[in-house]
């Protein structure tokens, strides 16, 4: 204890000297009421040194501890004050920069990563790499859009391929990973892609369509050559059937690989 007061002792007053922050102390705590500027490297929660440049805390081989009881490693409860309906207010934003230049070789990676990793039994539990959720408490309302996770690609007004960028692209991409030949999920509920309505619901009141499709005009024709959406009938005979199950059922939906 009296290690840590001189050390609270000394940062108060390098803060006050710097002109940087002002804190005051506790017995175990010292609470910093103005900016607080640091750069003597990474900030590090624990005695292993992290792998992460800004922050971190522990490693794979020596993580922290959450407790033997479970808990939060961080948790913030944020609001705000505003009733203008143009502010846009983000609780938490990340934007990673690859690459140089247009013309530079660019690095490969991810602006965020979460991975949760399953080392014991769950017993029957719930295990998610990430959760995200947008919940109306009663009364609230919303004439625009409100969903639980949104994943969009942002593309530049130019031809991507015409750049010598002629790769995948997609808005979203669900996969399962298989370790190895031994992999199998045979005898296992669940999908590459699972959908749920949840809770406290009735048919009545969530007579909604399993996918609520939005196509520009410009992709719906009945030609079918240049279309996501061909509004021609068809006669052809359906050359294969992708599977799904519903409610445990499995049923067949009929797919062509020609367009008439």
């Amino acid at each position: 204890m009296k290690t840590r007061g001189i050390l609270f002792l000394i940062v108060a007053l390098a803060l006050a000297l710097s002109g940087l922050g002002q804190c005051s102390m506790t017995q175990d705590r010292m609470i910093i009421t103005k900016d607080l500027r640091m750069k003597t490297g990474p900030i590090s929660f624990g005695t292993v040194k992290p792998a992460g440049i800004l922050q971190g805390g522990g490693t794979s081989a020596s993580p922290l501890s959450l407790g033997a009881s479970g808990g939060k490693g961080f948790s913030y409860y944020l609001n705000t004050t505003s009733a203008t309906a143009t502010d846009a207010l983000e609780g938490l934003y990340v934007r990673t920069y690859y690459g140089a230049s247009a013309t530079a070789v660019a690095p490969q990676g991810e602006a965020g990563r979460f991975f949760a990793s399953l080392i014991g039994d769950a017993a029957s539990g719930t295990i998610t790499g990430l959760h995200a959720s947008a919940g109306l408490t009663a009364g609230a309302t919303n004439t625009g859009l409100t969903v639980g996770s949104r994943s969009n690609l942002i593309l530049p007004d130019a031809s991507i391929a015409g750049a010598g960028g002629a790769g995948t692209f997609a808005g979203a991409q669900v996969e399962i990973n298989s370790g190895g030949t031994s992999s199998d999920l045979t005898n296992c509920t669940g999908g590459l892609l699972r959908l749920v309505i949840d809770g406290s619901v009735t048919a009545s009141k969530m007579a909604i369509p399993i996918f609520d499709i939005n196509i520009p005009a410009a992709n719906i024709s009945n030609t079918g050559s240049d279309a996501i959406l061909d509004t021609d009938a068809t006669t052809n005979t359906p050359t294969a059937k992708l599977r799904i199950r519903i409610n445990g059922v499995t049923y067949w939906i009929p797919v062509d690989t020609a367009d008439d």
